[in-house]
């Protein structure tokens, strides 16, 4: 089962859907978040009627090195390691005496 807590850590991941034609916001998009001891952190995220909106995910302890994944609201985390999403790797050196991270918007075209 994936976690989702606040903690001593944090990373703020921003989500840009605003140049998918025709954007409803009637579905949520889910966010992983897979930590250097590969642990799992997940979320439903809903975007707002432009296309944006912010996954946030607390660490109660460094997290080193993050992958990212965004899919499908239903899909399970398993699952979405296994998809073709979208993808992205924050490097724990990012970190570098902070304690919390905005890292660039994922687009999702």
């Amino acid at each position: 089962m994936a976690k989702n807590n606040s903690g001593n850590f944090s990373v703020e991941i921003p989500l840009d859907a605003s140049q998918v034609e025709g954007f409803k916001p009637d579905k949520g998009v889910k966010v992983m978040v897979k930590d250097g001891k590969s642990r799992l952190y997940s979320q439903v995220t809903q975007l707002n009627e432009k296309g944006t909106g912010i996954a946030s995910f607390g660490f109660d302890e460094y997290p080193g090195t993050l992958y990212v994944v965004v899919g499908p609201e239903d899909a399970t985390d398993q699952e979405l390691l296994g998809l073709q999403t979208i993808n992205l790797t924050v490097s724990g050196r990012q970190w570098q005496e902070r304690n919390e991270l905005h890292v660039k918007p994922i687009l999702i075209s």
